[in-house]
C-alpha cells in the first residue's frame, strides 16, 4: 500500500511547523525592563571580594550574534570566570572561596568541542588556563576552592574541572543534566571525575528562592552575600550570580554568564542615531526549509532574562558583567581595578568593590561598539 499520500502531507505539516515557529522567533523583541516587577535588593554588611580571570578569548563572527552586521566582521570576545571569597566581618579575612564559570581550556576531548574551536578560534596560553591562574598568579592553590558555580555547560565556560580535587563541589543550575554520564560528555570529562564529586542540582521547586530585584535568587551562604540567580534561557541550566561588594553603601556586582554575549544587546543607547539591534537567528540549514536558531536556545525566554539583567543594570549600585564583556574587558586591561592586577597583569584583576570602581564600570564607554561591530542602524 502506498503512503505517499501521507508522506506529504506530513511534509506539508512540518514545513508549516517550521515557518509558524521562526515567524514567532522574527517577531520576538527585547522587553521593556521597566515594566519588569522589582524587589528591592536586600542590604546587610556581609560582603565578597571578586577576582575577575581572564580565561583567553575566541573570534565570534559577529553576525552570528547580532542582527545586520557585515559579514566580515570578527569580535574577539574575551572568556571570563570569577573567584569569588567570602571574607569575615571581623578583620576581612577569607572564609570561603567559590568560582563562577571555569572559562576556555587549552584542549578538549569532546568531538563536538574540537569543531567549534575550529570555527571559533580560540587565543588561550597555559598560563591562562584557571588553574594555572590561582597558582601562579594569585597564589591560591585549587585545592582551596570550596566550590564551582557552573554558569553553565557550554564549552567556553566549562574549563576543566579535573584540575580541581573531589573536594570541590559543583553547584549546577535548574533544568541542568542530572544523568552522570551526559554530564560528563557535556563537561569534557572523565566519568569518574563527576563520580566522586559532590554535585549539587538546584531545583526550583525544593530549593529556597527569594525575589532579588528582577531575579528569583538563591541565598548561597545565607547572609545575603551572594546570590545565585535563576537566568534561563540560553541553554537548560543557566544561571548568573549577584555579589555584593560593599555593605556601606551597598554595592553589588551581577555577574551575567551567557544572558547575552555582547553590551549592545544588553542596553538601550542613549544616542538618539543609534538604534539597537536584535539577537542573530540564522537558519539550521541554508539550502531547504529549516528550523531558525540563535546562540540561545529559547530565544523567547533569553529576552526575558535580559530585560532583567537590564533591570538590574538601571539601579545605580548595581554592575552587571557579561562574561563575554568587551566593554568592560578593555577597561579592565586599561588598569581600572587593583594596582594587585594593574596594567600589568592581563589576565587577572582583583576589583576594588567600591562606589569609585562603580562609577567607573556605570559610565563606561560602549556604545562606540556600535562601530566596532560594523551595525548598520
Amino acid at each position: 500500500m502506498s503512503t505517499g499520500g501521507s508522506t506529504t502531507t506530513s511534509n506539508a505539516e512540518d514545513t508549516d511547523n517550521i515557518q509558524s515557529r521562526n515567524d514567532h522567533l522574527r517577531s520576538l523583541r527585547f522587553i521593556n525592563p521597566l515594566s519588569l516587577a522589582f524587589t528591592p535588593i536586600p542590604k546587610g554588611t556581609a560582603i565578597c571580594r571578586i577576582h575577575a580571570l581572564r580565561c583567553g578569548h575566541l573570534d565570534v563572527p559577529a553576525r552570528d550574534l547580532i542582527q545586520d552586521v557585515l559579514d566580515d566582521v570578527t569580535l574577539p570576545l574575551p572568556a571570563y570566570a570569577f573567584l569569588i571569597e567570602k571574607l569575615s566581618p571581623e578583620d576581612g579575612s577569607v572564609l570561603k572561596r567559590v568560582l563562577f564559570d571555569l572559562g576556555l581550556r587549552k584542549s578538549y576531548g569532546n568531538h563536538r568541542y574540537q569543531f567549534l574551536t575550529e570555527k571559533y578560534q580560540i587565543h588561550l596560553s597555559e598560563e591562562e588556563e584557571i588553574a594555572s591562574i590561582l597558582r601562579n598568579s594569585l597564589n591560591i592553590s585549587p585545592s582551596s576552592i570550596d566550590a564551582v558555580i557552573l554558569g553553565h555547560r557550554h564549552f567556553d565556560h566549562i574549563g576543566d574541572l579535573g584540575a580541581f580535587p573531589v573536594s570541590v563541589d559543583l553547584v549546577l543550575g535548574p533544568d541542568s543534566e542530572k544523568d552522570l554520564v551526559k554530564l560528563a560528555d557535556y563537561l569534557d570529562l572523565p566519568l569518574q571525575v563527576l563520580q566522586s564529586r559532590n554535585i549539587r542540582h538546584l531545583e526550583r521547586n525544593k530549593d529556597e528562592w527569594k525575589e532579588i530585584g528582577a531575579f528569583k535568587g538563591h541565598d548561597y551562604f545565607g547572609d545575603g552575600s551572594l546570590f545565585i540567580l535563576d537566568a534561563p534561557g540560553h541553554c537548560a541550566g543557566h544561571q548568573n550570580v549577584l555579589v555584593r561588594t560593599s555593605g556601606n553603601p551597598p554595592i553589588y556586582h551581577l555577574l551575567a554568564s551567557d544572558t547575552t554575549h555582547h553590551i549592545i544587546l544588553a542596553r538601550e543607547p542613549k544616542q538618539p542615531s543609534l538604534r539597537r539591534p536584535l539577537i542573530s537567528i540564522f537558519p539550521e540549514d541554508p539550502n531547504k526549509p529549516s528550523n531558525l536558531l540563535s546562540f540561545h536556545d529559547d530565544l523567547e525566554e533569553a529576552y526575558r532574562t535580559i530585560a532583567k539583567a537590564e533591570r538590574m543594570d538601571l539601579e545605580e549600585n548595581v554592575n552587571v558583567f557579561l562574561a563575554h564583556d568587551i566593554s568592560l574587558d578593555r577597561l579592565l586591561r586599561g588598569g581600572i581595578g587593583s594596582a594587585q592586577g594593574g596594567v600589568q597583569a592581563k589576565n587577572w584583576f582583583t576589583l576594588d568593590g567600591n562606589a569609585a570602581e562603580l562609577k567607573r564600570f556605570k559610565d563606561r564607554e560602549w556604545e562606540d561598539l556600535y562601530l566596532a561591530s560594523a551595525y548598520q542602524s
